[in-house]
This record gives C-alpha cells, structure tokens and sequence, in this order.
C-alpha cells in the first residue's frame, strides 16, 4: 500500500492533464481525493510503524545497480504526512482561490504532480530514484511559478528557478556519480556500509557536491536569488513550495543521507555556516521589502539557513522538527497572505491596514502563524527553533551567536508586517475569504499551535544550565525584535524615511546586487565565452570545414584534368590505335587473288631466307 502514495496524486495527475477539459469545474475534486487518498495510507503507515520503531522496505527489480526501492521510517513517515497533509489543505484551499481561472483543472493536475513527485523522492531509498523525483519536483515547480506565462515576470521567474535549481543539481549530480564509482551501487544502506572505508578526501569531495543540491533546491547562499521570483506564481503554488514540497527537499536529503554527511566534518561546517549566514542575509532584506509574498519568501530563506544550521551542527532531528513545524506555519502564513490578496487584490503592504476588523479569521490565524515564526511559546516554532539553537551552543559555537541577529530580525520584520496590515483604519473594501480558504487557515493554526509539544524524534540530551542560557537568549531576542517592530511601526516613535536614503538601507533593499552581480558577472562571462565560441566556430571550425571544401575542391579538380587526360586519354589512345591498326590493315584485304598469291610467295621468301640465310 505504501507505493499508492506517490501513485494516486500521479494518475490524478494522468487523468487531469487529459481529461481536465472534460470535468471542468469538478477536477479539484479528482486531486483532493487522490492526495486525501495518500494522507489517508501515510497515517496508517505512521499508525503501524512509529509506536514500534519499525521500517519497511519494499523493492522492485530495475537495473542490475539500482532497484525500484522505497524506505518508510519515521523520517520519511513524518515527511510523508507533512508533504500529504499540507498538500492536501493547500489543494483544498486552492479550489476558492484559483475559481474562475481559465486553466482551472490543469493547475490542479500540476498540483497532484509536484505531490507525486515529493512523495516520490521522499520514499525513495538509492541515489539514482531520488535524483529522478528531484529532477521532476524541478520540472513542476517550473510549470507552477510560470503557471501564469502570459505575464513576462511569471514566466521569467519560472526560468530562473529552473536555471538556478539546475546550477545545484550539476553538483548534486556529480556527488552521485563520485559515490557510485566509489561504492558500485546507489543503495543507501551500501553506501553507508562502505562509506568508513572511503578517504576522507573523496567523503568529504562527495558530500560537498551532494549539498549543492540542496543549496539549489533549498534556496542557500548564493544560489537562492530564485526562490523570491518565484512569488509570481499562484500564492497557493508559493505556500507548496515553501511549506512541503521544493525548498524542504534539500534539507531532507541531507537529513536521510547523515550517516555519510557525519564521516565528513568539514562539510557540516559548511552547512552549518552557509545556513546561518543566509539566514542573517535572507532576514535583512525581508526587513526591507513591502509586498508581503516577497517577506514571507525571504523568512522562508532564513528559515531554511536555521535548518541547515541545525545539520550542520549534527543535529538532523533538530533540522527535520524544524522543518515540520515550519511546513505548518509558513503553509499558514502564505495561505493567509493568499487570503488577503485574495480581498484587497494586491500585494503591497501600502495598501493594507485595519484587516483585523474586516477579515478577523484570516488575522487571527496570521497571526498564529507570526507568532510560531517568531519563536514564541507555546507555538510549534518555539519548541524546533530552540533546538536548533541548543544544537549550535553545544557544537557550532559561533553558529549560535550568529543566530541569535537572526532570531531579532525574524520577530521583527514579521511583526512590522503585522503593524503595517491589521490594526488601524480599514483600507480599500477587504472582505472575508469563503469557508473553503478559511477552514485550511483554522487547522493549519491549531497544527501551529499544538504540534510544538510533540518533538516526533526526542529532544537532544541537553545540559541544564545551558538549555536555560539558550531558552532565555533565545526569548529575549525574540522579544527585542518584537519590541523594536513595535516603536518603529506601532507607535512609530521616529521617522524611518531619512534611512532609507542610507547607502546601507539600499544596498540591503537592493538585495546586495546579487541579482545583478549574476547578469553582469555571470550573464556578462556566459555572453563572453558565446562570443569567444561563436569566433572560434567561425574562424577555426567553419574555416577548417571550407579549407577541407577548398582541398576537396582541388583534388577534385585535379581528379578531373587525370580524368579527362590521363584515363579518357589513355582510352582515346587504345582506341586511336586499334582504329589506325584496323585502317591500315582493312588495305591488305584487296579481294584479289593475284594480290594473295604475291602475299604468299613473299611470305615463303620471307621464310627462307630467316631459315636458310641468303
């Protein structure tokens, strides 16, 4: 039953793409029940397995290499109810958000696609099946953020997630192939076995490539300039991106692959730094923007440094919980956004105000949500983020002093959102959203609220004194940004325009050029290297092709002169001379017999003379 998760949102999949015009205004229904169908089998896996501690293993023959293989234990069983169960609210959801829309049941086929395909990866149990869920999840989030391609920034956005992701997948591909060559399989537990006795060398190469996979499809430092432009897809295609699908796929791959990523000690210092350095960057430039899409995307980027913080700090329980609680908060936060846009039919911050009056569940699940992000007890996000933090203090030092800015500038730039959009007066005519959009915002609030007491893999053994340091450190902090947010943004003690004109506020909001240090340094060397081949295949290439059409052309020539003078000549010759021969000879047949009778008797003089002599 176990391989009807992936399969059922896949033949939803099937059946919309090639019957969609046909169910028209019912297909959501197809996908719902397909997608409710896996939430449905990984609770009953979940039901069998986590009370006992027991896997399953279930494996088809494929290559001599490579089975058809699935692993289910209580990573990937939690990962299986986070990617089904969000999915399945997010699809729900959808069905009020996407109503009237043209391409209404094609969304809903690409929907249960990108499910199938992060169901897929994450049952998965070898390299070579995971790279290939990986790579689809790719393909659907192309289709998803350009989902609307008539509008120039959907469809640049799409490209540009598909061209970065790619730029990780180059490494994340070569990793596969070092191990393979390495070890002779892609099965884990193979590779795990034989993982010991490998240099440190080629573990350490090996596992750097693996994680610029995740750097790509988890939106790291620096190749996360993707993740923000792909807010121009369907708010409910950004909450499954950010939530449980795509962005979560890398830190889940390292997480099931940590028995390899621990024998190399340099490469979890490179998580854990790269994490939490794009958490500080990702957080400064959400305190800049004003669309609210673009906040939530820049949080999510932080969030996912945090992750990558508590893996690197070899802590894969303390990444994954954080990952399971982020998926229901931030499923939460962009569905509420979506609602909000929804009503007011823009994203820009300037544009909202007094929504807690006109949209009060949408507000108060926001909010939820805000606080979750935030770090505050009891929501779910305060439970996984200081586990993380507790992680770092015991093993990433200075992981856990560099998180802590990253804490202030996660409360405060989600409570300037806060400020800026539900109190004071009403702006414009927002009304609140069908019961259809609101009901996943309710159970997606209760989730962030009570899933925090459940840690599903057990704290980390902590020492006291230090769990009360970390807990104090991290609510104080937590605090100050609120606090912060709120002198600047709910009383607004001072006036924030004159440091806006700061060179460093731009910079910052400019997202420290990164965007256009790739056109001009990387688009600019790419247009470079085009040219300098584009010479070369005309200079060097097409002029080695027409010298060997000249040299062709010549001995063709001089095939032709041999032809007509040496060949046709030597025939012309032969022919010429049988033709004298024969003209010559025809006068010796005069038809008179005298004429023979003197042939005959010189012939016998003729004779006489070489027999006899004179």
């Amino acid at each position: 039953m176990v391989v009807l998760i992936p399969f059922l949102p896949a033949l939803a999949f099937t059946i919309l793409i090639f019957f969609g015009f046909i169910l028209k205004e019912k297909a959501p229904w197809l996908a719902i029940a397909a997608l409710g169908g896996s939430f449905f089998l990984s609770l009953q896996t979940a039901f069998k397995l986590f009370p006992t501690g027991r896997e399953i293993n279930i494996s088809y023959p494929w290559f001599s290499f490579a089975a058809l293989s699935f692993h289910v234990d209580i990573l990937s069983g939690w990962m299986l109810l986070l990617v089904s169960g969000v999915g399945l609210l997010i699809v729900i959801y959808s069905v009020g958000y996407m109503k009237g829309d043209p391409r209404f049941a094609r969304f809903f086929a690409y929907l249960s696609l990108f499910c199938a395909a992060m169901l897929g990866l994450v049952l998965s149990d070898n390299l070579l099946l995971m790279y290939i869920f990986w790579e689809l999840v790719g393909l659907c989030s192309y289709f998803l953020i350009g989902f609307w391609f008539e509008k120039p920034a959907a469809a640049a956005a799409a490209k540009k997630a598909f061209i970065f992701t790619r730029a990780g997948d180059i490494g994340f591909f070569l990793g596969i192939l070092l191990l393979f060559l390495s070890v002779g399989s892609f099965e884990f537990k193979t590779i795990f076995a034989a993982a010991p006795a490998l240099l440190p060398g080629l573990l350490t190469a090996s596992t750097l490539l693996l994680f610029c996979g995740a750097v790509g499809k988890s939106a790291q430092f620096p190749l996360y300039v993707w993740l923000p432009d792909a807010m121009e897809g369907p708010t409910p295609v950004s909450a499954l991106i950010h939530a449980a699908t795509m962005v979560t796929a890398g830190v889940y791959m390292i997480a099931r692959l940590f028995p390899l990523f621990e024998l190399a000690p340099l490469t979890l210092n490179v998580v854990g730094y790269v994490g939490i350095g794009t958490a500080i960057m990702a957080g400064l430039i959400a305190v800049t923007q004003n669309d609210i899409k673009k906040i939530l995307a820049y949080s999510t980027i932080s969030q996912l440094g945090f992750m990558m913080l508590g893996l690197g700090a070899h802590s894969p329980h303390a990444g994954v919980f954080h990952l399971l609680s982020h998926g229901f908060f931030k499923a939460l936060l962009f569905l509420g956004a979506g609602s909000i846009i929804h009503a007011l039919h823009s994203n820009e911050l300037a544009d909202m105000g007094g929504l807690v009056k006109a949209m009060p569940v949408t507000s108060l699940t926001f909010i939820v949500g805000t606080l979750a992000l935030s770090g505050m007890p009891p929501f779910a996000g305060f439970f996984s983020k200081d586990e993380i933090l507790m992680a770092a203090y015991q093993r990433l030092p200075i992981g856990f002093w560099l998180a802590l800015p990253a804490v202030f500038l996660t409360s405060f730039y989600m409570f300037r959102l806060c400020f800026k959009v539900f109190p004071g007066e009403v702006k414009g005519h927002p009304h609140e959203s069908p019961l259809v959009m609101t009901a996943p915002l309710i159970i997606l609030a209760i989730l962030a609220c009570g899933f925090g007491f459940f840690n599903p893999f057990g704290g980390a053994a902590e020492e006291e004194a230090g769990k009360l340091f970390v807990l104090f450190a991290s609510l104080g902090t937590a605090f100050l940004g609120i606090f912060s947010a709120w002198l600047l943004y709910g009383i607004k003690i001072i006036s924030l325009a004159r440091y806006k004109q700061t060179l460093l506020y731009k910079f910052v909001a400019a997202k420290y050029y990164l965007d256009e240090f790739y056109i001009w340094f990387v688009g600019g060397l790419v247009a470079l290297i085009s040219r300098l081949l584009a010479i070369f295949d005309q200079r060097i290439i097409d002029g080695l092709v027409n010298l060997a059409g000249l040299v062709t052309q010549g001995f063709s020539a001089l095939n032709r002169l041999f032809d007509i003078y040496i060949v046709d000549g030597c025939v012309n010759l032969a022919g010429w001379v049988l033709g004298f021969s024969g003209e010559k000879l025809r006068r010796l047949q005069t038809g008179y017999v005298q004429n023979y009778l003197l042939f005959i008797v010189i012939g016998i003089v003729i004779i006489w003379i070489i027999k006899f002599g004179l």
